[in-house]
């Protein structure tokens, strides 16, 4: 009985450790990720052309510093709707999966190039 024991408890242990290289893995898999600052002001989108890698995730941290701009939105690419840009707050824009090279345009709400991604 004490050698079942040993047994269930060895498989027990073996199997949480199996758990836990799992959830590892996963948290490896989102590290894929690109982050980048960008900021909107009177001189411009900046910076105006951004490096991502095929297979990154990406997503940029907008933020508006003046209202001296037609910048207060920009369109998500995949074209469904538009993300607002408050004055001065640091904004969520998910551009998404890079899956091909290339180049993907940011628009400002009126259609009009705001900047550039770059797909390597």
């Amino acid at each position: 009985m004490k050698k079942l024991f040993v047994i269930i408890a060895s498989l027990l242990a073996a199997g949480a450790s199996f758990a836990h290289e799992g959830k590892h893995a996963a948290h490896k898999k989102s590290a894929k990720e690109k982050t980048v600052k960008v900021t909107i002001s009177e001189d411009g989108f900046t910076p105006s052309q951004i490096e991502g890698h095929k297979g990154e995730d990406l997503v940029l941290l907008v933020t508006r510093t003046t209202d001296k701009t037609c910048m207060t939105e920009l369109k998500n690419v995949n074209g469904k709707g538009e993300t607002k840009l408050p004055l001065n707050k640091e904004v969520r824009f998910q551009v998404g999966h890079l899956d091909k090279s290339g180049e993907i345009k940011l628009l400002c709400g009126m259609d009009m190039k705001a900047g550039i991604v770059k797909v390597l």
